[in-house]
C-alpha cells in the first residue's frame, strides 16, 4: 500500500503541481503540523504518501491565526498517462443528453481516475503574521521542525470520484449522467449529476462521489537555517529570528530521489 500512496502522490504533483492529501478525504486543516516517512536518497523528508498530524498551530499551540476560504474555483479531472483508457456509450434515447455509461480501464498499477467539482480552499490569511509568530511558539512543539510541515491552505472538493488500481486490470463502472466526467471533457462538472457506481475490480482505494473531499495542500517549512538560506527557485520567506525561517514548499522543487524509507 506505501508504494500505490508514493505512486499516487508524485504523479499529481508532477501532472497537477500540487500535492494530494492521502489518502483522498483525510481530515486536514490549515495550521496542522504534519509528518510524512518518506524521504529522499539524502535522507530529507518529502510530502509524498501518507502523513501523521502532530498537532496544529491554532487549536492546540494558541496562534491566532485567521482562516480564509475561497469558493469557486471550479473542477478538476485527471486520469495516468499511459495507464487509464476510456469509453463512454451514449443512451440509446437520444433526449437522454450526456447520459450514458462510462467504462474506465486501468491497465497500469497504480494508475489514477479523479473527477472532482466545487472546489474551495481554506488558507492562513495571514502569512506574514505566521512567520513571525513561529518563534513564539517554536519551543512549545514537541516534535522535529526538521522533519514537520506547516499545513496552510487546503483545497477541498464538493464532490469527488476518485479510484486508484491495485493492479493492471482494474476497472470502473459508471451509470447515468457521466459524459462529463471523462477526463479531457469540456465544460464544468455539475455537483449534482444523477449516476451510479455500477461496478469497480481491483480498487487500492475508491471514493465514490463523495460529499467534502480534502485532495490537496499547501505546505510550508520551518526550521534553523544552515548553510546560508535554503535553496529554493522561488526564494524563501525569513522570519525575523535570522536563526529560523520559513519556506513554502512549491511542487516543481520537490526531489524524487529514491531512498528505502
Amino acid at each position: 500500500m506505501a508504494g500505490l500512496a508514493k505512486t499516487y502522490s508524485k504523479e499529481i504533483i508532477k501532472e497537477l503541481d500540487m500535492i494530494p492529501v492521502y489518502l483522498p478525504g483525510t481530515k486536514i486543516e490549515p495550521g496542522d503540523i504534519i509528518t510524512f516517512s518518506h524521504t529522499n536518497a539524502l535522507g530529507r523528508p518529502q510530502p509524498i504518501g501518507s502523513f501523521r498530524k502532530e498537532t496544529n498551530l491554532i487549536h492546540t499551540l494558541g496562534l491566532d491565526l485567521p482562516v480564509a476560504t475561497d469558493d469557486g474555483l471550479g473542477a478538476v479531472r485527471f486520469s495516468s498517462r499511459n495507464g487509464v483508457s476510456m469509453e463512454f456509450k451514449a443512451a440509446a434515447n437520444a433526449g437522454n443528453v450526456g447520459k450514458g455509461e462510462l467504462n474506465v480501464s486501468f491497465t497500469k498499477e497504480g494508475s489514477t481516475y479523479l473527477a472532482a467539482t466545487g472546489l474551495s480552499e481554506s488558507r492562513i490569511e495571514d502569512m506574514d503574521k505566521l512567520r513571525t509568530n513561529l518563534n513564539k511558539i517554536r519551543n512549545k512543539y514537541t516534535g522535529d521542525w526538521n522533519k514537520s510541515f506547516i499545513v496552510v491552505s487546503v483545497r477541498t472538493a464538493k464532490k469527488a470520484l476518485v479510484m486508484q488500481s491495485n493492479s493492471s486490470q482494474g476497472s470502473l463502472t459508471i451509470s447515468g449522467e457521466t459524459q462529463t466526467l471523462q477526463a479531457g471533457a469540456a465544460g464544468d462538472i455539475k455537483a449534482n449529476l444523477k449516476f451510479a457506481v455500477s461496478s469497480f475490480k481491483d480498487a487500492a482505494f475508491i471514493k465514490d462521489w463523495n460529499d467534502d473531499v480534502e485532495l490537496f495542500v499547501g505546505l510550508a517549512r520551518y526550521r534553523k537555517r544552515f548553510l546560508g538560506s535554503w535553496k529554493l527557485g522561488h526564494g524563501f520567506a525569513a522570519t525575523r529570528n535570522a536563526d529560523w525561517e520559513m519556506a513554502t514548499v512549491y511542487p516543481d522543487e520537490l526531489d524524487f530521489g529514491t531512498s528505502d524509507s
